[in-house]
């Protein structure tokens, strides 16, 4: 009896320290943000700009009105050191605040406030950001215009049109892709009429087919698309037509080609890519190689292979292994075989990537050779300086190999994991996943501690493809010591283990997780929420739980996926808030897949308000009105 007593005076001692620690901690924090408040005002410079990097990190309604009145500092470092921090917290209160520093007497401010408005993504910004796209100043029209791309309301099309116009190049530039970030189909008809009338710019040309093909409708099938190509080819037909167009018109059908198959425009265009392919102008052979590669047409491996033994042009011999490799041809397998032998690096490096698409292993041992090369660029007296080159030789071999996922070359690009360049060490990883030789288990593993993320990552999606279960406490080291995250692993975890979540390692790395929910970073604490969704055993699910009901709106909007598929009961109003504070289009979208009409229609109201356009996949490609 007496024993009880004293066990529950001893217990209540440590809830009232326990509680009492609890409510100095919370005035300790809200008095550093006072003070840090109260420093704003502070006469020096470094004590002012010093204060609004400790309000960034606590991001809550006092401190975001104390950023915005930051914003009338008389000092411009404090301005722009405020604009920074307003742009990573990105909340709505702060629009009208930054509307007033888009007329700053320093220019440097005016363009930070105007990119910042545009990182809000609030539409309110929209009427005044429009207003500046007929300002005097290049550097003002274009920063607007991309601000306006990011807010991605598509009442914003026939102003940006309006600047397709412009003599100005990067003007023009940023009105493409302006279009092609807000992605609504009633862009096609400025954009396809600027494709005619810039043919012979070569950039411009290849950024509006870039934007017609990622616009959010079929541009392929609109009268305006088919009345540009009729235009083009009656302008390409002209026996007046300078040689500089008519390699423009030409290289316009390739990209054009490349994304719309309509077989009457096809057999047109194999017509004119044929005709054209023998040209003198070399710039203009290569437009008809490359194009002839992307009709994908097998009756062209005669011409194309007669082509590449008379060609002088390295350039053009390049276009024509790719189309070589595009058609697919097992007879060309030989021909490429020797262009591995070529002087150029380029055309070695068109060569491997065709081989890489025909998948023949015949060319297995000619590839490995090209590997033995002595001059590579991880040799010689400039060893040490490494030039990173997305079309090195050996990426497009690495590559290729992959592709032909033949054990041999194991060896080979084991040795090629040594390599100086990232890029080359990413391609190998990735090939050997291809391959799943469990050989190569030990480099796979060792590059999991790869200096680069990129191949630390690509090495987890190789070991989880050959799916050897040495490699799953490997895995679950690097993540727990931060050199990958959950996210970066899961799915190779599952290849390996279905119930990892629930092995005694996982468990450990949930607690180490659930330390990260309470960092003072906001970015840290959605980071963990993700990563604990990603993993949903009973530990984090239970945490994830509580936080719903505690109404922690930056973790629940980390963890949405979480709970959508959970299908708590009550869970909406809570997931809606998150959306609202802190959710972006990638949480909407969500919503809008979740089969829950309340978060469907809540997605839909928060598009409205913010002006914007989204869409729902992968069900049906179509417009959420």
């Amino acid at each position: 009896m007496y024993k009880s007593l004293i066990h529950n005076v001893l217990w209540r001692r440590v809830q009232a320290i326990l509680l009492l620690v609890a409510i100095l901690s919370i005035y300790n924090c809200d008095s550093d943000v006072s003070s840090d408040i109260r420093n704003l005002g502070h006469k020096r410079v470094g004590v002012r700009l010093h204060a609004i990097e400790s309000l960034s990190r606590n991001r809550d309604k006092r401190s975001i009105e104390a950023l915005n009145r930051s914003l009338n500092d008389s000092d411009t470092r404090v301005r722009l050191k405020a604009i920074e921090v307003l742009g990573k917290i990105r909340d709505s209160s702060s629009v009208a605040p930054l509307l007033t520093r888009i007329d700053d007497r320093e220019q440097i401010i005016r363009l930070a406030a105007i990119e910042t408005l545009g990182q809000i993504e609030d539409s309110r910004a929209i009427e005044s950001l429009t207003d500046l796209l007929t300002r005097p100043n290049p550097n003002v029209r274009v920063t607007a215009i991309t601000a306006l791309g990011k807010i991605g309301s598509a009442c914003c099309i026939e102003k940006i049109s309006e600047c397709l116009n412009n003599d100005d190049r990067y003007i023009q530039s940023a009105a493409i892709l302006a279009l092609k970030e807000i992605g609504h189909p009633s862009a096609i008809n400025p954009l396809t009429g600027a494709l005619v009338n810039e043919v012979e710019d070569d950039v411009l040309s290849s950024l509006i087919v870039y934007a017609l093909e990622n616009l959010d409708g079929n541009w392929e099938d609109s009268k305006q698309t088919e009345q540009a190509l009729s235009h083009l080819i009656s302008e390409f037909k002209d026996e007046k037509l300078t040689e500089t167009k008519r390699r423009s018109i030409a290289t316009t059908f390739e990209k054009i080609n490349r994304h719309w198959k309509n077989e009457d425009w096809a057999e047109s265009l194999k017509e004119e890519f044929l005709e054209i392919l023998n040209d003198k102008n070399p710039l203009i052979r290569e437009a008809a190689a490359e194009g002839l590669g992307e009709l994908s047409d097998g009756s062209m491996f005669g011409p194309l292979s007669r082509a590449l033994t008379d060609e002088p042009e390295w350039s053009v011999r390049c276009d024509i292994l790719y189309a070589l490799g595009e058609i697919k041809d097992k007879r060309s397998v030989g021909m490429l075989c020797r262009s591995l032998k070529d002087s150029i690096p380029s055309v070695r490096f068109s060569a491997a990537a065709a081989l890489g698409k025909i998948g023949d292993t015949t060319a297995v041992n000619a590839l490995i050779a090209v590997l033995d090369d002595a001059t590579t660029p991880d040799a010689g007296p400039f060893a040490e300086i490494v030039v990173e080159n997305p079309r090195d030789v050996r990426i497009a071999v690495a590559q290729a190999l992959g592709e032909l996922e033949d054990a041999r070359s194991t060896n080979a690009l084991v040795d090629l994991m040594s390599s100086r360049s990232d890029l080359v060490r990413r391609a190998a990883t990735a090939a050997l996943g291809k391959i799943g030789d469990r050989g190569s288990m030990k480099p796979l593993i060792t590059a999991l501690n790869d200096p680069s993320i990129d191949v630390r990552r690509e090495a987890a999606m190789a070991l989880g493809r050959i799916g050897d279960k040495r490699a799953f406490q490997a895995m679950l080291d690097a993540v727990m010591f931060k050199r990958l995250r959950v996210t970066d692993v899961s799915s190779s975890l599952d290849m390996l283990d279905p119930y990892w979540r629930e092995t005694e390692l996982a468990k450990r790395l949930v607690e180490a997780i659930l330390r990260e929910i309470r960092d003072r970073d906001l970015e840290t604490r959605i980071r963990a929420a993700e990563d604990l969704a990603e993993i949903a055993n009973d530990r984090s699910a239970e945490t994830l739980i509580n936080e719903l009901r505690k109404r922690n709106l930056p973790i629940v909007a980390g963890a949405h996926r979480f709970y959508i598929k959970r299908n708590i009961n009550g869970y909406e109003p809570v997931l809606i808030d998150a959306l609202r504070f802190y959710g972006d289009k990638n949480v909407a979208t969500s919503f809008l897949q979740s089969r829950n009409d309340r978060l469907a229609e809540a997605a839909r109201n928060w598009a409205r308000s913010k002006n914007l356009t989204i869409f729902s996949w992968p069900i049906k490609k179509g417009l959420i009105q």
